[in-house]
């Protein structure tokens, strides 16, 4: 069964004039599972804790290599409402940008990378806002309702490429986009301080914040939804999930869950995002959601 907080209709426009808070009118727990359409075992994951009523939306690579494998698992359990994990850092592009991909077609550049070419030459901006764009035309034209827009590697918190994503949300409709709304003692306390020096997101979270903060001020989009975590990014553990669940708070709960073992055959297009994808915190984060007493009441 498909347990989706985005059921709830909202006027698009009242969520730009920030008359609405999303959390209010849908929910108080958004629970968020990233990289559908990656690879088999990100599928294999995120399809389990849908069928299980663990998770309320998951977001999607428009160029991810098993897009087709996704579509069809949505499809088969009746799910319109995606939504869409920007991309432009990993796979095959789907435009011709020679400033955003090697000469094989995949996208080459990393997150500090891309943020110097959006400061050095202002024309990537065609070039990045072609590509997102093809990427969620992709999604749409697939049959899905695009439920919101967030990235890969977080590149959307580049102001130049927020800038791009806030006016493609606009144009097609999309009603939110994720923030970096996390606070410190917030997520201290949810994750603790072993798991916090265990993972070491500091530096992290401090840029991702900064960024979030100053593309926050350039909008109007609604940005009263709590969010976990980038300081615990891939380690969410069940007892985090425990935490946020009772805490009677507007909270997104980013997560990454998969099935090693079913990825490790595959090939990938880089070693790092592998790595990723095989670790055991992949599990960890599977096993974490299917332990937990998260239910469609959560999301409703």
């Amino acid at each position: 069964m498909h347990c989706s907080i985005s059921s709830t209709a909202i006027s698009t426009n009242s969520i730009w004039k920030g008359t609405v808070s999303y959390a209010e009118k849908t929910g108080r727990l958004i629970v968020n599972a990233d990289d559908l359409g990656m690879s088999p075992g990100a599928n294999s994951a995120i399809f389990r804790c849908f069928d299980a009523g663990r998770i309320s939306h998951a977001s999607m690579m428009g160029n991810g290599d098993y897009f087709d494998e996704a579509e069809a698992g949505l499809k088969k359990r009746g799910i319109g409402k995606i939504g869409v994990h920007l991309n432009l850092t990993y796979g095959k592009a789907l435009t011709a940008s020679p400033s955003l991909q090697d000469r094989n077609g995949l996208l080459n550049n990393g997150f500090v990378s891309l943020f110097l070419k959006t400061v050095a030459d202002r024309k990537i901006s065609a070039d990045i806002e072609r590509e997102l764009e093809a990427q969620i035309v992709k999604v749409k034209n697939s049959g899905f309702e695009i439920t919101h827009l967030d990235s890969h590697r977080h590149v959307h918190m580049i102001p130049a490429v927020y800038s791009i994503v806030v006016g493609l949300a606009r144009k097609y409709g999309i009603p939110r986009i994720r923030h970096i709304n996390e606070k410190l003692t917030d997520s201290l306390k949810i994750g603790g301080i072993t798991g916090f020096f265990r993972n070491g997101g500091l530096v992290k979270f401090l840029l991702l914040k900064t960024l979030s903060a100053y593309n926050g001020q350039r909008d109007e989009t609604d940005k009263t939804l709590k969010f976990y975590s980038i300081l615990f990014t891939g380690a969410v553990t069940e007892e985090a999930i425990e935490k946020i669940r009772g805490s009677m708070e507007n909270y997104e709960i980013m997560v990454h869950p998969g099935v090693p073992e079913m990825d490790f055959p595959i090939e990938f297009h880089d070693k790092n995002e592998k790595a990723y994808r095989t670790s055991p915190q992949r599990a960890g984060e599977l096993e974490a959601l299917l332990n937990s007493s998260l239910a469609s009441g959560d999301f409703q």
